[in-house]
């Protein structure tokens, strides 16, 4: 046999003796509950009765909030805080586990709501009122602005956890060459101002010497963006860190070289060599003096500047160019000055 009645009747039956509960209070026995506390002690008999009078009014016209009172309790909510505005009252009720951060997220943007309510006011006659109003209206538009940074910030925390994701996501699937398809393809979603900052971040988890230099590629489809260039600082590179540094490019390239013969969207990768910059004045750029690049057989390392032409090729370990490398930069070589 199926229940005769549903929770809301429940709810609307409990909300309704609650209510009965509160209707037609008990004069005298709002006087008897007053006594023994200090502060109507103090009072003498005429002041008692006017306090006495007042609680009742007060008790009597009070708005009947047992139907909320009895949702909350159902619902296992708890309230914790009471906005008053021009005009408006809200409360806010919610479970006991909502943590701190997010009740106080709830308070400070309903509260921002609702101080935007302004009561009426009489028209300012003077200019102590009409300076005022401006001083009022100038701290609520700060208010507003505080919240637009607020917000702003939140949005570009999300947008770079998102690109953290996307190339985690391409690491896991395919490698370093997952990487390079990530890198042409993020520049093309809303999140692409973060490419580079998050590309250089998982770079310099390889080696604090190493980063990505790439800008966002052009828009131009006719001039579409195959290289992904990693620049490696060799001035601050000591010989344990080259080591280290090889075995992540060897790595990488292993990836790289049959992905590149078998997708054309795996673009080319370029591992510039910076040197020393030599012009210690604000905006100064160092460019590469060597690239490294993987080949179908090894590397390859040719100069930057130009036609590139070969300095030294190896299979596919890396180590000796490097320190070829590192060795050319450091002695001067042509293009090896910031400019």
């Amino acid at each position: 046999m199926s229940t005769a009645y549903t929770d809301d009747d429940l709810r609307a039956e409990a909300a309704r003796q609650r209510g009965t509960l509160t209707q037609d209070p008990d004069f005298m026995g709002v006087g008897e509950q007053m006594e023994g506390n200090l502060r109507w002690a103090e009072l003498n008999q005429e002041q008692f009765g006017q306090a006495q009078q007042t609680i009742y009014d007060l008790i009597n016209n009070a708005t009947d909030l047992s139907q909320w009172a009895v949702a909350l309790g159902a619902d296992g909510l708890e309230p914790f805080e009471t906005l008053n505005g021009p005009g408006v009252r809200i409360l806010i009720a919610v479970r006991p586990d909502v943590p701190q951060e997010l009740r106080g997220a709830l308070v400070e943007n309903i509260g921002a709501e609702v101080a935007q309510l302004e009561a009426p006011q009489p028209s300012a006659h003077t200019v102590e009122e009409l300076e005022d109003e401006l001083a009022a209206a100038r701290a609520r538009l700060v208010v507003a602005e505080q919240r637009k940074s607020r917000r702003e910030v939140e949005v570009e925390l999300m947008e770079e956890r998102i690109v953290h994701r996307q190339l985690a996501d391409a690491l896991a699937e395919d490698g370093f060459a997952g990487v390079l398809r990530w890198w042409v393809r993020g520049h093309d979603r809303p999140s692409s101002r973060y490419a580079r900052r998050v590309m250089t971040a998982w770079l310099r988890s390889l080696s604090p010497q190493l980063w990505c230099p790439d800008h966002p590629p052009t828009t131009n489809p006719r001039r579409p963006v195959r290289t992904c260039n990693i620049a490696w600082n060799v001035s601050l590179t000591t010989q344990e860190e080259t080591s280290a540094i090889a075995r992540s490019f060897n790595s990488i390239g292993s990836a790289v070289r049959p992905a590149t013969c078998e997708d054309r969207t795996v673009p080319d990768m370029n591992i510039q060599v910076i040197p020393p910059c030599t012009e210690l004045r604000f905006g100064v750029r160092r460019e590469p003096c060597l690239n490294l690049r993987p080949t179908r057989e090894g590397w390859e390392l040719v100069t930057a500047v130009g036609a590139p032409i070969t300095v030294g090729s190896s299979g596919e370990d890396c180590r000796a160019l490097l320190v070829q490398a590192q060795t050319i930069a450091l002695s001067g070589f042509d293009g090896g000055h910031g400019r």
